[in-house]
């Protein structure tokens, strides 16, 4: 099963911050930023009777803000369904 989002929406998969302590144990990051990779955009919105395409594309990694967005599992892992208006930064490697 695929989601193909609508209108100003994104699906995004979340990157977990994970730190490795010296003795060797895995420490999951909680920040109140999240960090995920875009897994697919819609293809434009209208508004105010103009076109507008989303300026991310598949594989783009964005900060978003803690809490944003809609948990779903469709298509059996966790992805959430985000406005444009969600991401917060694009993060340049």
């Amino acid at each position: 099963m695929k989601i193909v989002p609508l209108n100003d929406k994104l699906v995004v998969r979340k990157i977990e911050s994970r730190m490795q302590s010296s003795g060797g144990i895995l420490l999951i990051r909680n920040d109140d930023n999240l960090k995920a990779v875009v897994v697919a955009v819609s293809s434009g919105y209208i508004k105010s009777g103009k076109f507008h395409n989303i300026p991310v594309n598949v594989g783009t990694i964005v900060l978003l803000n803690k809490g944003a967005g809609l948990v779903t599992d469709v298509t059996g892992e966790k992805l959430l369904l985000i406005r444009e208006e969600d991401i917060m930064a694009v993060v340049v490697e």
